[in-house]
């Protein structure tokens, strides 16, 4: 994830976010109160289009690891504790401070692009599908953080599932041909997507894309601290026990209490 901006509001506010960014999560919470409080009525400070991986980026830049995967596979999940607990709360104080709307995180790049949220958490593809659309000017800064810089990164899995090493070897070399660095980088810059290989961000035409977009430079730079998710079976249920918690917490339960049970819900559906 990348967090926007709209640039006029945070320009109106005097601020300079190019020189002077937020560099932690604090920071960002007082310029968000800043911009938006020179805003019109029902614009919101921040928001994001996907709680979960916001938060699950959170978690790691607070020396939470969300899950620990055992030698023989076992996973255990770590979020309800104490360092998974204080990202919770800063989750409500969000809330509670009305820099970001209950239950709106659906509508929330709606809402960016009609210019009632000044700042969003999401995904770089947007880089892409918003250069034509939108009707203002939008500026990017790297992800706050709490404790270290951290984003997680994630994916999509390709699996070959055949018996026959003629399909096998068929596909394999797809999957070598669609992952190679000229044709992964051309799809990278196509969609805003970023580049699964090191050796693209050398490219000519990455660097060449970077000068001309600062979205895409901004994205690109945060791969230098990006981690790499753990991904593991019932990790979409885990997503939604998360997604849930955080909704929650949003409509008043206790933080503590919502991770809690999101973690005993993960727990129930895990293998014993």
């Amino acid at each position: 994830q990348v967090i926007y901006y709209n640039k006029d509001l945070v320009d109106k506010a005097g601020l300079d976010l190019e020189a002077n960014p937020p560099k932690t999560w604090d920071e960002f919470l007082e310029v968000a109160k800043t911009v938006q409080a020179l805003c019109t009525k029902g614009t919101y400070g921040f928001d994001t289009s996907d709680s979960k991986w916001l938060v699950k980026s959170m978690l790691y830049q607070n020396g939470n690891d969300i899950v620990k995967i055992s030698d023989d596979g076992k996973i255990t999940p770590l979020f309800a504790e104490d360092s998974g607990i204080e990202v919770a709360q800063f989750w409500k104080r969000m809330i509670d401070e009305k820099i970001m709307a209950k239950s709106q995180h659906d509508n929330a790049e709606n809402k960016f692009l009609a210019g009632k949220l000044v700042f969003i958490a999401a995904t770089s593809n947007r880089i892409s599908k918003w250069a034509e659309s939108v009707q203002f000017n939008i500026g990017a800064i790297e992800m706050p953080y709490f404790d270290e810089p951290c984003v997680a990164l994630g994916g999509s899995t390709a699996t070959i599932m055949t018996a026959d090493q003629t399909k096998h070897d068929a596909s394999w070399a797809l999957l070598k041909f669609l992952l190679d660095t000229e044709h992964q980088t051309a799809y990278a810059l196509t969609t805003g997507y970023l580049p699964i290989r090191q050796s693209s961000v050398e490219l000519d035409e990455v660097k060449a894309y970077m000068e001309k977009s600062d979205l895409y430079a901004t994205a690109i730079a945060q791969l230098d601290y990006a981690t790499a998710y753990t991904h593991f079976g019932e990790m979409g249920s885990m997503d939604t026990y998360l997604t849930f918690a955080l909704d929650d917490i949003e409509n008043g339960t206790d933080p503590k209490r919502a991770f809690q049970d999101a973690q005993e819900s993960l727990i129930e559906d895990l293998p014993k």
